[in-house]
């Protein structure tokens, strides 16, 4: 078993885990907060750009100056589409994280694993390292446990904030589509219509939940 370097102190809780934090191993990086905790290191922005633009040997970054100032946006509004874009070295490169579909035993090479602990760590699991040790080191970042009461609220706040913009992004949609079957009766359309766009409103209402 590989032990990685753990903060310099355990942190020292005043307040129960979050509620909604409670069973998980990991901070999901999916989040503005658990994000910024995973790459917290130089080294490990280096490894996942570099796997990112497939540089190899010589071509690897050598020098990195980044800041986490900004909130970083990673979720569209609805939190199923979740999309990363990244700019470095001349080059924008979008990355749809549902989009990349391999299994723990399909993973070789080091963006596949980056990618793997993006989508799955905030599955409530043990995630593995892959023998990446710079990966290892981060996911003890975003441990759980490892995590002070500050840390553990801004996540929770981040997590609270997106299911209120989802609700609000769905509603509205509902919204929409029950005042556009209201247009359709006052226009006179069949009612074999009006059921079928009844039906097809409800399946659209299904895929958001």
């Amino acid at each position: 078993m590989t032990v990685y370097k753990q903060r310099k102190t355990k942190p020292i809780r005043k307040n129960a885990i979050p509620e909604s934090l409670q069973g998980q191993v990991y901070l999901d990086p999916r989040f503005d907060t658990g994000f910024k905790e995973l790459f917290d290191s130089k080294d490990a922005l280096k490894d996942f750009l570099d796997g990112v633009l497939q540089l190899e040997g010589d071509d690897k970054i050598k020098g990195l100056t980044f800041s986490f100032d900004k909130t970083i946006t990673m979720r569209s509004s609805l939190s199923k589409k979740v999309i990363l874009g990244i700019f470095a070295k001349n080059k924008y490169i979008m990355i749809s994280l549902p989009k990349f579909k391999k299994s723990e035993g399909e993973v070789n090479c080091s963006v596949d694993a980056w990618l793997y602990l993006l989508n799955h760590a905030g599955d409530g699991k043990e995630l593995p390292d892959f023998g990446n040790e710079v990966l290892g080191e981060a996911l003890e970042r975003i441990r759980v446990d490892n995590a002070d009461d500050e840390l553990l609220t801004k996540q929770e706040k981040d997590m609270v904030t997106q299911e209120e913009i989802e609700t609000r992004v769905a509603s509205g949609i509902l919204r929409g589509r029950e005042q556009g079957i209201d247009i359709l009766e006052a226009l006179g359309v069949s009612s074999d219509l009006i059921e079928k766009a009844r039906k097809i409103a409800a399946e659209k209402q299904q895929e958001l939940k």
